[in-house]
């Protein structure tokens, strides 16, 4: 663990000289970084500790940067690695870019010329935690939705069990209630392989869980309940109570299949699961408890859907923030797309992944350094195959995100053309998602109406012009056919700024 407020940075580079200087001058920014000599010597610290981007030289004795970058990777797949090379290894840091690496620089250089990628880099770190974070937080509202539906108790209980078991991989799972005489609890619900001795079982209230049941939320943070071992061959052993209107109904027991102490999140997964069947069974009981229950559910899935908008919001920002030329071009693009999938009547669950896919669908740039973003020139054969890259680049990046719509697929097909002259894969129409096909027709109308590096803007005729031209041959014909009604028949105009609120 570190405290660092920026973030932690490991740097590999066998001159000592400069190793030593990127380090002090990164310390004295307030980051905290470690620096190495030997690739060798890295790696066995990197597989111990956790750091947030690694610099390295691709000039390297025993282990040259490109090795040592795939094998960074291969620990930690969401490692930002950034590299430094000379004139003479461009060519080699380019097609490192291809394989996972973030951005490179060039030798020699001013120190200072490493804040803007470094800084860069943090903002991606921090935006994939927060994807995390956010993925795991919907995982545990999936089961609490799950837990929450209508049913009896016997049901509820179950369902609860079913969810520890299966999502927490635990070794056992008990859930006691209290008998009718009120001074000892019952196994009424059990999981894991001890459960036919387990069920029905009758245990004193004092004795319940290893002498201690907790008798409200806040005791769980007792650290006693963390490690709790009331048999030799038992793990880590947490209960957390079953309240009804404040008194003691019953109480959740989950033994780990290891002897790891519970994490604070789990604790809290943990928690926020046994404080749903709280709620289930009073909704089970009680039917105007039952519509406040709802109401507080779906305030928190709403949150959490903000929450995912906004982050969706902030990655293609900070894609659009390289190059100030498209700034607005994705939120264009999904002003666009929106209102050509609405003229075709799409369904409105595609309706909303083209949305999302159109906000992010350039989200493969952001691993394209900005100097060829910016040229104000043709692109070389090496700087177009690299820009041809970044739909791949933009499904390495978002495949993992659980979204509900095949948002990765979309991007990843953006440039597919129905002819099969498009790229990476040179789909033919009929393997192409209907989403890409929109979302390539409004890319192409938006991007020729506005200026780039190279070229002046050729206007909302000439984009026009370029999709009736290519009907049916690069550009779905029904597509086409739907952006040109709206320009030319329904007054279509990009908004100089695009709303994005549900």
């Amino acid at each position: 663990m570190y405290t660092s407020k920026l973030g932690r940075v490991m740097l590999i580079d066998d001159e000592q000289d400069l190793m030593t200087a990127l380090c002090d001058m990164l310390a004295g920014l307030g980051y905290e970084a470690l620096g190495f000599t030997s690739g060798a010597k890295a790696l066995e610290i990197f597989k111990e500790q956790k750091f947030d981007v690694v610099i390295v030289d691709l000039a390297m004795p025993e282990m040259d940067g490109a090795k040592l970058l795939k094998r960074i990777l291969a620990i930690d797949k969401d490692t930002i690695c950034i590299l430094m090379t000379g004139q003479s290894m461009v060519s080699t840091a380019a097609d490192c870019l291809k394989k996972g690496a973030f951005d490179y620089i060039t030798k020699p250089f001013k120190l200072n010329s490493l804040l803007v990628p470094l800084s860069h880099a943090m903002e991606i770190r921090n935006l994939r935690r927060e994807n995390q974070r956010l993925h795991r937080e919907l995982a545990v509202s999936d089961m609490c939705k799950a837990v929450s539906s209508d049913g009896e108790p016997d049901l509820i209980l179950n369902k609860l069990a079913d969810a520890v078991y299966e999502r927490f991989g635990t070794g056992e799972v008990s859930i006691l209630l209290p008998s009718e005489s009120g001074d000892e609890f019952y196994v009424a619900v059990t999981r894991g392989k001890n459960w036919q001795a387990l069920l029905g079982s009758h245990i004193p209230l004092n004795k319940a869980v290893a002498g201690i049941v907790p008798n409200s939320l806040d005791e769980t943070n007792n650290r006693r309940l963390r490690l709790v071992q009331p048999q030799a061959e038992a793990g880590s052993t947490i209960s957390l109570p079953l309240l009804s209107k404040g008194n003691l109904a019953g109480a959740l027991n989950v033994t780990s299949s290891d002897r790891k102490p519970f994490s604070p999140a789990q604790i809290k997964a943990l928690g926020m699961l046994a404080r749903t069947a709280e709620n289930a069974l009073e909704k089970a009981r009680l039917s105007i408890e039952n519509k406040q229950t709802k109401k507080e559910s779906q305030i928190t899935l709403q949150k959490i859907k903000v929450l995912l908008e906004e982050t969706i919001i902030a990655l293609s920002n900070t894609v659009e923030a390289r190059d100030q030329y498209i700034m607005g071009h994705q939120f264009r693009v999904a002003e666009l797309s929106s209102a050509i999938a609405i003229l075709m009547k799409l369904p409105e669950k595609q309706k909303e992944g083209l949305r999302i896919a159109s906000i992010l669908h350039d989200t493969g740039k952001i691993c394209i350094p900005s100097d060829i973003l910016a040229k104000p020139g043709m692109l070389n054969e090496n700087e177009y195959n690299l820009i041809k890259n970044h739909p791949l680049t933009g499904l390495d990046i978002l495949k993992n995100i659980g979204f509900i719509w095949p948002v990765s697929q979309i991007i990843l097909q953006h440039h597919e053309r129905v002819d099969g002259s498009g790229y990476p894969f040179n789909l033919p129409g009929e393997s192409i998602l209907k989403e890409a096909k929109i979302l390539s027709v409004a890319d192409v109308v938006e991007a020729m109406s506005a200026s780039r590096p190279y070229r002046p803007a050729l206007g909302i005729e000439a984009a026009l012009k370029e999709i009736s031209e290519n009907r049916g041959t690069l550009y779905d014909s029904e597509v086409v056919d739907a952006c040109l009604e709206l320009f030319q028949k329904k007054g279509f105009q990009f908004e100089p700024k695009v709303s994005l609120s549900y």
